[in-house]
C-alpha cells in the first residue's frame, strides 16, 4: 500500500472527505432526499479532522479496501506471492492516512491489530501522536461511509438497505468522537486574548464558521480569527492551523 502512495501515479479524481460531504449533501437534496440529523455532525467530524490531517501531501489512494478487495495471488509453489488490490471505483488522490483508517474499518480491526497495521506500513513503532492521528482518520472514514449511505438511499435502485448503512456508520462515529481517541488528537488550546485587530474575522464556530476558516489557512492566510459567542469547547475542540482562536465572546441575546 505505501508503495502505491509513494509511487506518483496521477489519477484524475480528488478524494477528500469535508468535499464529498458537501457533494453527497447537494446530490441528495437536488434528488429530493432529506440529509439524516446526525449529516451535520459528520461534516463537523470531518472538518474537525481536516484542521490537524490537511491534505498537506496529497497521494493516490484505493479509498476502498474492503476485504473482497484484497485478493492473494498464489505462486507456482501454492504459496502467497503478491497481494493485489481490485476495485479501483473510488480510487482517487487523497490522504494516506485515510486508506489506513478504511483498512481498519472495512475490517473491524482493534486497537491491537491497528497499531500492527501502523506498524508495518512505517516500517518502525509509531509515535503516539501518529497513532492518535490515524485513529482519527478511521473517523473519518465513518463520516465518508455514512454520507455514501445517505446519497445512495435517494439514487440507487439496488434493494439494499443504505439508510441503515448510513445510520449504523454514523451511529459508530458519534461514539468514536466522544471517545478518547479523538480528543486525544484534538485538543482545545489554552484560551487566548482578543485581539485588537485581524485581516479576517470569522463569527461563528459551527460548521460554516470552522469550514471557512480552515479554507482560509489552506490557501496562505495566517491572520484569521475565529469567533464564538458560547464556550469554544461547546463547538470545536481543536485549534485551526495558521489561526488565531481567542477566548470564545459570550454576548447577550
Amino acid at each position: 500500500m505505501r508503495r502505491f502512495h509513494d509511487s506518483g501515479t496521477e489519477l484524475p479524481a480528488r478524494f477528500w472527505v469535508p468535499e464529498l460531504l458537501d457533494s453527497y449533501a447537494s446530490v441528495t437534496l437536488q434528488r429530493g432526499g432529506a440529509l439524516p440529523e446526525p449529516y451535520e455532525h459528520a461534516r463537523d467530524a470531518a472538518a474537525r479532522i481536516a484542521a490537524v490531517l490537511p491534505l498537506s501531501d496529497p497521494v493516490p489512494c484505493h479509498d476502498d479496501l474492503l476485504t473482497a478487495n484484497l485478493i492473494v495471488a498464489l505462486g507456482e509453489t501454492g504459496a502467497p506471492s503478491r497481494l493485489m488490490l481490485v476495485d479501483w471505483e473510488y480510487a482517487g488522490i487523497g490522504h494516506r492516512l485515510f486508506d489506513l483508517g478504511n483498512l481498519a474499518v472495512n475490517n473491524d480491526f482493534d486497537e491491537i491489530a491497528e497499531q500492527r497495521l501502523l506498524r508495518a506500513y512505517l516500517g518502525r513503532e509509531p509515535r503516539a501522536r501518529r497513532a492518535r492521528r490515524a485513529a482519527a482518520d478511521a473517523r473519518d472514514v465513518r463520516c465518508a461511509r455514512g454520507g455514501l449511505g445517505v446519497v445512495q438511499s435517494t439514487v440507487s435502485e439496488l434493494d439494499f438497505d443504505f439508510s441503515a448503512y448510513a445510520a449504523r456508520h454514523f451511529e459508530r462515529l458519534t461514539r468514536a468522537t466522544l471517545g478518547p481517541a479523538l480528543s486525544g488528537v484534538a485538543r482545545l488550546p489554552r484560551p487566548r486574548e482578543l485581539p485588537q485587530r485581524a485581516r479576517v474575522v470569522v463569527v461563528g464556530g459551527g460548521v460554516g464558521g470552522t469550514s471557512i476558516a480552515y479554507q482560509l489557512v489552506q490557501r496562505g492566510e495566517r491572520d484569521v480569527v475565529l469567533l464564538e459567542r458560547r464556550r469554544a469547547d461547546e463547538r470545536l475542540d481543536i485549534p485551526l492551523r495558521g489561526a488565531r482562536r481567542p477566548a470564545a465572546l459570550e454576548r447577550s441575546r
